[in-house]
């Protein structure tokens, strides 16, 4: 139990650092922006001259768009933080597809330093299983982790998901040793109901459909 618990204190903490560090980064650009405002402004008094509508409007949209930027990023990191709201042996209602593009948005600075390539196929529609919010996140970030461990630079991990099964695969030598990881990524998550399908190059987890 106390490894568990630590895994997910991990997971946890692996993502609110990757978030806050991008927010930090729109802070600074923010900031910049801010800084160059005010040297347009004391350049305008020294000459005399007025400010330039076209400068001022162009470093305002800067500052706008990282708003709505940071804004986003909020949004996200709020709504994974509520992830751990249900209590530990409950499941509930959620969209799959939702799940997997939420968790690749905060994991995606550190999916870039790793090199590795992700692949998200569209859902066709919403995909409703029963599974604890938190646990169905942290089961999709298992998978990226050890593809990120084991998978070459440059590799692609391709995502897709139909009614209620995720599905991963990669054209890499790496992906062997993925799936041979494959029952000690997912047992964690069988308390929910999950289970583990493995079709030819693509491991597959399967939730119960809600």
């Amino acid at each position: 139990m106390a490894d568990s618990s630590h895994t997910e204190l991990q997971f946890f903490g692996a993502m609110t650092a990757t978030a806050t560090h991008d927010l930090k980064n729109v802070i600074a650009i923010i900031n910049e922006n801010a800084g160059l405002l005010e040297d347009l402004t004391l350049m305008a008094q020294k000459s005399g001259n007025a400010l330039s509508p076209d400068r001022v409007a162009t470093v305002a949209k800067r500052i706008r768009d990282q708003v709505k930027r940071g804004d986003e990023m909020i949004k996200t990191l709020n709504r994974f933080a509520h992830r751990v709201d249900t209590p530990q042996e409950q499941a509930l209602a959620c969209d799959l597809a939702e799940a997997v593009d939420k968790t690749l948005e905060l994991a995606g600075r550190k999916i870039a330093q790793s090199g590795l390539a992700v692949t998200r196929t569209p859902a066709q529609s919403p995909q409703s299983v029963l599974a604890h919010p938190f646990r169905l996140d942290q089961a999709i970030w298992q998978i990226i982790q050890a593809a990120m461990a084991e998978l070459a630079s440059g590799a692609e991990l391709i995502f897709s998901t139909e009614e209620n099964t995720l599905w991963c695969t990669a054209e890499d030598p790496g992906w062997a040793r993925v799936m041979n990881r494959a029952e000690e990524l997912t047992t964690p998550f069988a308390p929910d109901g999950a289970t583990l399908h493995l079709k030819q190059n693509r491991l597959g987890l399967v939730w119960p459909t809600a």
